[in-house]
């Protein structure tokens, strides 16, 4: 957020450009968390799930976050739906979920993935795409091309490219390891595999037909995460499909992620309420002010547990912005609190 015309302004002016714009970004903070959040886990083992979130009526996608299975969307009121979808996993769709228009106007939609042997790999996520000639009619979006097949296509123009993120490697098994849908059409693209987002890339094939086989045997690889298009004329790719099962249900089951710590209202003029999704036995919280002093630290006892807005000499602290964090544990999320 820039609050000043120039980024090095006399150090007479920092204070009341700070003073002047203090309520505005305290608003800011607050109205960023409105809308929809939540965590996205395995139903068998409770561990974090990156998957897709496609938010209804626009249809549109985000991602949780990779290790903690978190993810938020800003959402003014109204009524949406939610479809979380991952590779290894059915797809579990939440209806009628209501941003309020009250309050803090956010809602909180946790959900627990069930694995599926049977359920393909799929292209996860855009790394880079570069698809129009210009100029050109094609109004297509490159995120039409990630997911399980459906019939939406994403065109590429004659000459242009995509790479995607398969999200976990297709393995080279017997026969055809993976396929590239062309559902309308007849143009062709060469298909380049490699095992990092920037290459090398392997040549392993060209797509020419609705459906296109291939196998990593036949460039001599192990395995490959990312997959790239080169489309030689107009390309409609649907979708890029692993043929063998992504081996989610059957995988060893690794220890449980650290403990989710949220704040139940923020910003707080009185009691701040966290909540912890898995309270165990010695866990605290530790609260910071703004210059990264430690100014509290609260022992957990249960899921839920309040601030009184008191520093460890009892005494009230001032409105402010603070951050809340679990102590004793690596990359542990910080909170951020907003006190009125």
């Amino acid at each position: 957020i820039e609050v000043h015309a120039t980024k090095t302004p006399p150090a007479s002016q920092i204070i009341p450009t700070f003073d002047r714009n203090r309520g505005a970004m305290l608003e800011f903070f607050h109205r960023a968390g409105h809308g929809i959040n939540g965590t996205v886990s395995d139903a068998g083992t409770g561990e974090p799930v990156h998957a897709q979130v496609w938010v209804g009526p626009a249809d549109w996608h985000s991602y949780t976050h990779s290790e903690t299975g978190m993810y938020h969307r800003f959402y003014l009121p109204g009524t949406y739906s939610l479809t979380f979808r991952a590779p290894g996993y059915r797809d579990t769709t939440i209806t009628d979920v209501v941003v309020p228009n009250s309050g803090d106007s956010a809602v909180t939609v946790d959900v627990a993935l069930m694995p599926d042997v049977t359920a393909p790999l799929f292209g996860f996520r855009v790394m880079y795409a570069f698809y129009i000639n210009t100029p050109s009619s094609n109004r297509t979006y490159p995120t039409r091309a990630i997911g399980p097949r459906d019939g939406v296509t994403y065109q590429l123009d004659a000459g242009k490219y995509i790479a995607i993120d398969m999200n976990r490697p297709i393995v080279n098994r017997t026969g055809t390891d993976f396929v590239v849908y062309r559902p309308t059409g007849t143009g062709t693209a060469t298909v380049k595999v490699a095992n990092h987002w920037e290459g090398p890339w392997t040549t392993i094939g060209t797509a020419n037909a609705a459906e296109t086989g291939f196998d990593l045997n036949t460039v001599g690889l192990d395995s490959a995460r990312y997959v790239r298009l080169e489309a030689a004329s107009a390309f409609h790719l649907d979708a890029i499909e692993g043929v063998n099962y992504t081996g989610v249900a059957g995988a060893e089951p690794s220890p449980l992620p650290a403990p989710h710590l949220s704040v139940a209202r923020n910003p707080s003029a009185g009691v701040v309420r966290f909540l912890l999704d898995r309270p165990a036995p010695g866990t605290r919280v530790l609260i910071h002010d703004a210059t990264g002093r430690r100014i509290e630290t609260l022992a957990v006892t249960s899921r839920e547990l309040n601030w009184n807005l008191r520093d460890t000499r009892g005494a009230n602290v001032p409105a402010g912005v603070y951050f809340a964090r679990l102590a004793g544990m690596e990359r542990a999320p910080v909170r951020v609190v907003v006190t009125q």
